[in-house]
């Protein structure tokens, strides 16, 4: 007789109030940090919020080129471009995982794979990194205080720690 309708879900509020935010910013409205706390009022989570439009535009580059690939705006196209955008910046960059059960999250979730084989194939991330060695003869491999990732000098850090920083090497690695 009748059949049973579900009720209809809605999106999580973050998702919604991340992606006016995104949209503002896209607009040139503000800074990010601007547009995160005149909308506190209507999400409490300023940190989630910031974290999410920051990823968004951090990764901005590369979720342009999944959605070109997969050509998910073309055939979701009911759908609002920027809560897409949110959504798979959760899905790859944040928590990994959308736990929502709407509509748009399960068109989400379903292409996770194809994002992730494009996303593989597509970036090549440079390795670079600021190996210090204790003398320049021994290939070692270094230890804490001798090596450095940043744009810091060895002898910097290692100053206070060991007798003589002048030993020491710096050189990159690209």
């Amino acid at each position: 007789m009748f059949e049973s309708k579900q009720p209809k879900r809605r999106l999580a509020r973050l998702y919604k109030v991340a992606a006016i935010i995104a949209k503002e910013y896209s607009e040139g409205l503000g800074s990010i940090k601007q547009l995160v706390y005149a909308k506190r009022d209507k999400h409490p989570r300023i940190q989630a919020l910031y974290a999410l439009v920051n990823t968004l535009y951090q990764r901005k580059d590369e979720i342009q080129r999944l959605l070109k690939k997969t050509q998910l705006l073309e055939s979701e196209s009911r759908a609002d471009p920027w809560v897409i955008k949110i959504l798979i910046t959760e899905l790859l960059y944040g928590k990994k995982v959308l736990s929502g059960q709407t509509k748009i999250e399960q068109t989400i979730k379903g292409y996770e794979q194809i994002f992730k084989a494009h996303l593989s194939d597509s970036i090549e991330v440079p390795v670079k990194a600021v190996i210090c060695l204790s003398s320049p003869k021994t290939q070692t491999s270094p230890k804490w205080p001798q090596c450095c990732t940043k744009a810091l000098r060895c002898c910097q850090l290692t100053r206070n720690r060991l007798p003589r920083p002048s030993a020491f090497c710096c050189f990159s690695v690209f």
